[in-house]
């Protein structure tokens, strides 16, 4: 097929150039977010601590918010239990072991948590920590 000046495909591509795309033509890609500030214990506001501690705090938000089935913004024992019994692809809970972790949660036995008793739990369950190898990985 010749595509030259005189073929209308050709004016269609030539007559009309398209600009190219910015981020505000694509609404489907979202920029990356900046990286979270916060304090350490010393107080600067890249500290490794700090880090941690965002961590933990957003892994609780995270897993608060699964385990609230009913988003009450309470976890009832039983509502934690269903939710750890769900199938999951890499790690099936057994109810010994849903059951165990909250009473791990749950030191007071009052049945429910609320998202900040359960933020200060699950950070003394599951702690985290940082530190450096003196060997290069393989």
């Amino acid at each position: 097929m010749d595509v030259s000046s005189n073929y209308d495909i050709f004016r269609l591509i030539a007559e009309n150039p398209r600009k190219k795309a910015t981020d505000k033509d694509n609404p489907f890609e979202v920029p990356e977010p900046p990286a979270p500030k916060v304090s350490s214990a010393s107080g600067s506001s890249d500290g490794l601590e700090g880090l941690i501690a965002e961590f933990q705090a957003r892994l609780a938000h995270s897993n608060f918010n699964r385990s609230d089935l009913n988003g009450d913004g309470i976890i009832e024992r039983q509502e934690f239990v269903t939710e750890k019994l769900i199938p999951r692809e890499t790690y099936q809970f057994t109810d010994a072991e849903a059951a165990q972790m909250w009473d791990q949660l749950d030191t007071q036995g009052r049945g429910q948590l609320n998202e900040a008793e359960y933020t200060e739990a699950l950070s003394k369950v599951f702690q985290v920590s940082a530190g450096k190898f003196d060997k290069p990985l393989r």
